[in-house]
């Protein structure tokens, strides 16, 4: 059974220390001491096989005790942990080694470093313990007669060779290795007498020289553990750990040396740092990017409530009316795209985004995106930019089988970004087909370019390439994450070409389906629903009063409840004339999944459109659970309503 001995002060560090080693090394014996003295008094008594030394204690303090404690015969190999909050620095650190303690931990302390430090000192000790038996019998036996000698060297030889320890002896005045046994040499992969013309230092990275010190260091016995690097025969690289003891073989200085092969556990702690570092990297990227949302956020909220306010003052005129209406509704632009590519990242990273395919006429759709840059260029004071459209002349009216509205808002990214990081030249946008089974669709500009260590990163999630450039031209760095994600859902493949501060150029390829002209979907340009009636459940009025107003210019009859209770009732009272609802999911009283139950059981039927902030896929799951027969994510579009609606009238 392990012993250990716990020495602090404080009763509490006693209790969670002697409850944290119980939980992690359940077999061992626990020892505390709350004072030096009692501690010295415990050690010699209990002889434990680690030392769990608290630095900071009134009359004796940590120092005085692992002095004391080092220079008694008695308990001078008991290994000695030093436990510090407050001295931690180099020269605490350095004061404890002189007097002997075996190594530091910081308090809080963490698991895995104390188990990780114990075991390496029950090794140590093991090792220790083991060497000295062994350097107690080589010394007696070696003090006898010639024949005991003879007798005695045949005993090492034995217990030396079939030691089932890598076992190495050096001579510590040339370096060279003199002995090595057979688990040695299997290790190793060399024959014995291969070993015996090999200085320590060949089959160390370190070399020579460096060893050289190191051997004599630890005939001093300044310091007996080490971890190295070791080369075998076939080159391979093993980490060792070495533990050195000196002992004398008539008369001649050599260093015993026992080798642990730790290569395993190495590679084991180096993945936990690179794991450790990656979450490091992870949790910065995600600070910075919720520090740019907040900032990105806050700037069109702070035109929309400034201009709010503005535009209610009586002595405001007509003309500067019209102009914040224009900077509200610009603001009120720039804060939707913000929280549609927010969403957009949430649906692709749970996969509930769907392809719609429908006829795409090509050309007609990039030379609306063209009418939409122009726009956009004055606006941002860039009319100079001379925006190209290449079309080539065999395809003008080439007309597709795709998701349409995933392509412009994979292209308005690229371009948004074009004319955002260019000052001066060109935007040029168009597509080729280098097959008859593909098309390529690319974005080109004159722009300040992507340096080359940042180009892998453009795509990475919550990452802005340049933190300088991004504080000067916002947005949330989420453009070509969505971007490069909704082309591999149209199974394509997207590349990117550079050159720092004269311009990029992003395509991708997606496979091409040809349309059938019979099947061209159409959209209604207007909407009359005179004959219908739609319930409106919702508790917020400015969300009903939204509604009722995009509703209401379709003729339709609308009713309204505040609740999920008043709508099963409102329901229940005309259920013959009412033809659709729309139901709040998040509302008081009852909320719009029992309300939804409760009315499908009345008319399983009637269709329920649910109104959602969020429609993930867990989301989905319970509106379909609950009987909805479809979903419109907030803020509602008013056309996207429309056809939704649409979609369940022509049903009925």
């Amino acid at each position: 059974m392990i012993k250990i001995l716990v020495i602090d002060d404080k009763i509490d560090n006693l209790i969670s220390v002697k409850a944290l080693l119980r939980n992690l090394l359940p077999e061992s014996m626990i020892i505390t001491a709350l004072s030096g003295s009692e501690g010295i008094s415990y050690a010699i008594k209990e002889e434990p096989d680690v030392v769990l030394l608290d630095i900071l204690m009134p009359v004796m303090d940590g120092y005085e005790v692992c002095n004391c404690l080092k220079n008694n015969e008695l308990t001078r190999n008991i290994p000695i942990i030093m436990l510090t909050a407050a001295y931690t620095d180099t020269k605490s650190r350095i004061r404890g080694l002189e007097l002997g303690a075996d190594a530091f931990l910081s308090k809080p302390i963490d698991e895995g470093e104390l188990i990780a430090q114990i075991k390496v000192m029950l090794r140590i000790k093991k090792a220790e313990f083991q060497l000295k038996i062994l350097n107690q019998q080589l010394q007696k036996d070696l003090n006898h007669s010639n024949y005991q000698l003879a007798e005695s060297e045949n005993r090492y030889r034995q217990l030396f060779e079939k030691n089932l320890a890598n076992l190495i002896l050096i001579d510590v005045e040339t370096g060279f290795i003199s002995d090595a046994n057979e688990a040695a040499c299997r290790f190793y992969g060399y024959s014995k007498e291969e070993f015996l013309t090999k200085h320590i230092g060949d089959i160390n990275v370190l070399g020579r020289e460096k060893m050289n010190l190191i051997i004599k260091e630890s005939a001093m016995r300044t310091k007996n553990h080490f971890e190295f690097q070791h080369y075998l025969a076939n080159k391979e690289i093993r980490f060792i750990e070495s533990f050195y003891v000196p002992i004398k073989i008539n008369e001649q200085l050599f260093l015993y040396s026992i080798i642990h092969d730790i290569t395993e556990q190495k590679e084991a702690e180096l993945k936990l740092q690179e794991a450790l570092m990656k979450i490091e990297e992870s949790d910065r990227l995600k600070t910075a990017f919720l520090s740019n949302i907040s900032h990105e956020i806050r700037t069109p909220l702070n035109v929309i409530l400034g201009f709010s306010e503005l535009i209610i003052l009586e002595e405001v005129s007509k003309e500067q009316r019209e102009k914040y209406k224009e900077y509200i509704f610009e603001a009120n632009s720039t804060l939707l795209h913000l929280f549609d590519d927010i969403m957009e990242v949430s649906q692709l990273e749970s996969g509930s985004i769907k392809i719609m395919e429908i006829e795409c006429n090509v050309a007609k759709m990039l030379e609306e995106l063209r009418g939409k840059i122009n726009e956009e260029k004055f606006k941002k004071d860039k009319a100079h930019l001379n925006v190209i459209l290449q079309i080539p002349d065999d395809y003008k009216n080439l007309k597709i089988l795709a998701d349409e509205r995933r392509l412009k808002q994979i292209l308005t990214n690229f371009l948004s970004n074009a004319l955002k990081f260019t000052h001066k030249g060109f935007i040029e946008f168009g597509f080729s087909l280098p097959n008859k089974r593909e098309i390529t669709f690319f974005v080109k500009d004159t722009g300040i370019g992507i340096s080359e260590e940042n180009l892998p990163h453009i795509f990475d999630r919550f990452r802005k390439v340049n933190d300088d450039s991004s504080q000067i031209y916002g947005g949330l760095g989420l453009g070509l994450t969505i971007a490069k994600r909704m082309i591999e859902l149209l199974h394509g493949n997207i590349s990117v070409e550079s050159t720092f501060r004269q311009g990029t150029k992003f395509s991708f390829t997606i496979p091409i389906k040809y349309s059938d002209e019979k099947k061209v979907l159409a959209e209604f340009s207007h909407h009359q629903w005179n004959n219908k009636t739609i319930l409106i459940v919702e508790d917020e009025d400015f969300n009903y009063f939204f509604l009722q107003e995009v509703l209401e210019l379709t003729k339709a009859k609308i009713l309204h409840s505040k609740n999920g209770k008043d709508a099963v009732e409102t329901y229940l009272q005309n259920r013959d004339s009412i033809d659709l609802i729309l139901m709040d999911m998040k509302m008081p009283v009852m909320d719009g999944y029992e309300s939804t139950r409760r009315i499908k059981e009345i008319n399983p039927n009637i269709p329920i459109i649910a109104q959602t902030v969020f429609a993930l896929g867990s989301e989905k799951k319970l509106l379909f659970e609950a009987g909805c027969n479809d979903f419109i994510s907030k803020p509602i579009r008013p056309s996207l309503l429309y056809r939704i609606l649409e979609r369940y009238f022509e049903k009925n």
